[in-house]
């Protein structure tokens, strides 16, 4: 009884863990106008510092509400977050697992699909509609995360604040829009389909003859009369006094017997080579997912670098208007910039709005006035490279 009850209260206890994570916050993040997801934060601690300086459970999660988000917008949103609101010490020193994470999704999402970043086990994974696709040993890469959402620099200053200073009753009617919304039960098995299969070995194939069983010749039989020679098919011959079926006999294993009994030396050879050869497969595998994954790591810091290059040249051509300085407006605008290789803006545009027009007008100026801008690694594949920058006008006080 006793060992029973250690039992229930050890379960009470990790059911109460499991539901301590409350919705802390949300918001919907937009691009040009559109809705793409909705950002929501889950923790026992409604303090926002709280969830980025310990290391108490936290889930981060992605509803989608846009009709598709490819896998390369994905690693781009968040990899913009993440080089602006990173050290590069910070970035080095967890480059392999965020790069792991911004190539999770082997296809698109879709409307009703939920990504899920959570430690609550005590590492930091990663599931689409309820499908584990990547588990990482350090459960702190949560709070890396979401630096990218609430850190110095986040998407916008009004989704920020939507997500660390959410009212009660947006709260309250935001969860039961949460809890309503349910992922396709297709979408599951597809989400499935993106699991790397586990090779199976292949079962060796016996290339060797089946033995032919040697029978004695068929003898025909009347009841009461016995066949004479001459109604006998073929030739004649003599059958040996031992080998009547009522009396069976004991005789030495033939050669074809002891070949039933274990493979041949041929057959033990091919199975050894076969085994071999299944082994540098996989070897080999091996290695490409290593040098692939080292290609990313190169990619992925390389990206960042020139992401933040760009960044400082575009911001460092800002003029603040005077207009907006004498009405005191603040606001942060994002350009959405597409760049050819050699660094020519080819498009910009405002995808996100300070609701300032003054504002919006400075910053697009600034970012077509600092073109032509450093042409792109050469370790960075394409033809082109878009992201959004944003130009913060904030006014210092003196």
């Amino acid at each position: 009884m006793r060992i029973l009850a250690v039992v229930c209260f050890l379960c009470s206890v990790v059911a109460s863990s499991a539901s301590a994570l409350e919705l802390q916050g949300a918001a919907v993040y937009q691009r040009l106008n559109n809705d793409v997801y909705i950002a929501s934060i889950h923790s026992g601690n409604s303090d926002s510092q709280a969830w980025l300086n310990s290391r108490a459970p936290l889930t981060l999660e992605m509803h989608i509400l846009a009709e598709s988000l490819s896998p390369r917008r994905f690693s781009r949103l968040w990899n913009e977050g993440l080089a602006i609101n990173l050290s590069q010490r910070q970035m080095n020193e967890q480059v392999d697992e965020l790069t792991r994470f911004m190539y999770v999704l082997k296809d698109n999402l879709v409307e009703g699909d939920r990504l899920s970043i959570s430690n609550e086990t005590g590492e930091t994974r990663v599931t689409v509609n309820g499908v584990e696709l990547l588990m990482v040993e350090k459960p702190g890469m949560v709070q890396s995360l979401l630096k990218a959402w609430i850190g110095k620099y986040p998407r916008s200053q009004q989704f920020k604040e939507r997500l660390i200073n959410m009212s009660g009753s947006d709260r309250s009617a935001m969860k039961k829009r949460l809890t309503g919304a349910q992922w396709q039960p297709v979408r599951v098995a597809v989400i499935e389909s993106w699991k790397k299969p586990k090779k199976k070995k292949a079962a060796p194939v016996n290339t060797a003859k089946e033995p032919v069983p040697v029978s004695a010749p068929a003898v025909a039989s009347t009841v009461g009369t016995t066949p004479s020679v001459a109604e006998a098919e073929g030739p004649e011959e003599t059958l040996p006094e031992t080998a009547t079926p009522e009396e069976p006999t004991s005789e030495a294993p033939t050669p074809e017997t002891i070949k039933q009994e274990g493979p041949s030396a041929e057959e033990l050879e091919a199975q050894r080579l076969a085994t071999e050869a299944q082994a540098r497969a996989a070897a080999e595998e091996t290695e490409r997912e290593r040098q692939e994954q080292m290609r990313r790591v190169e990619q992925q810091l390389a990206e960042s670098a020139y992401y933040r290059n760009v960044l400082s040249v575009a911001n460092g051509n800002v003029k603040y208007p005077r207009s907006a300085l004498k009405r005191q407006l603040q606001g942060v605008t994002r350009i959405n910039m597409v760049l050819d290789r050699e660094g020519n803006l080819t498009a910009a545009q405002i995808s996100e709005t300070s609701e300032h027009p003054a504002l919006d007008k400075a910053a697009l100026k600034a970012a077509q006035s600092a073109a032509p801008y450093p042409p792109l690694p050469k370790v960075l594949d394409g033809n082109e490279f878009e992201f959004d920058v944003p130009f913060r006008f904030v006014m210092r006080v003196r």
